[in-house]
């Protein structure tokens, strides 16, 4: 009898064990972004919006990084810009698959509205502090040999706070060739 509590307690630990370990490789992480475009052309976009002109078309680029050890696929994104709490701009991706540990290219189309926020936002674009919000609102799920798993699907919003809108972005996962750089 004894020997059988012994083998039972270790059988628990071990699994106990592997459990920790399978969770801890598996377990799911943000996906990293960078935005590829080398401009955008702010004073453009905001002197049409100025002049409350029809809404401007911005195709970004974006390099997505999968961390995960499993496919994630987008089912839907969608993208609110805003300026001092007000929607300036718009913009959806759907259906778009990420391979595991790979990076992915996407282009999404953003549109800015004509707002009534456009004079504040030209004046801090011409002193160099433009400051955006993005809110993503997204449903994925998991890849698990290439099907997706509905149990493994989450609906949220991802908050991107006061994001400088005249800085170099960070191109760390494009890759874009650049004919001018050596």
């Amino acid at each position: 009898m004894r020997t059988l509590c012994k083998f039972v307690t270790v059988m628990a630990s071990a699994s106990v064990i592997i459990l920790l370990i399978v969770a801890c490789l598996l377990w799911p992480h943000m996906p990293e972004h960078s935005m590829c475009n080398k401009d955008i052309q702010w004073g453009s976009i905001l002197s049409h919006m100025v002049n409350l002109q029809a809404a401007v078309d911005v195709d970004l680029h974006v390099a997505i990084w999968n961390p995960n050890r499993f496919g994630v696929k987008l089912h839907e994104l969608n993208a609110r810009i805003l300026y001092k709490s007000h929607v300036v701009g718009t913009g959806a991706v759907r259906d778009i698959r990420f391979r595991a540990g790979t990076v992915t290219d996407s282009l999404m189309s953003i549109e800015f509205h004509p707002s009534t926020e456009a004079w504040s936002m030209l004046r801090d674009h011409y002193h160099g502090q433009l400051l955006l919000d993005v809110l993503f609102d997204f449903d994925a799920g998991a890849l698990i040999r290439g099907m997706d798993m509905p149990f493994a699907r989450i609906n949220t919003t991802y908050v991107m706070k006061d994001i400088d809108a005249e800085a170099e972005e960070q191109r760390k996962y494009c890759k874009c060739i650049d004919p001018n750089v050596d």
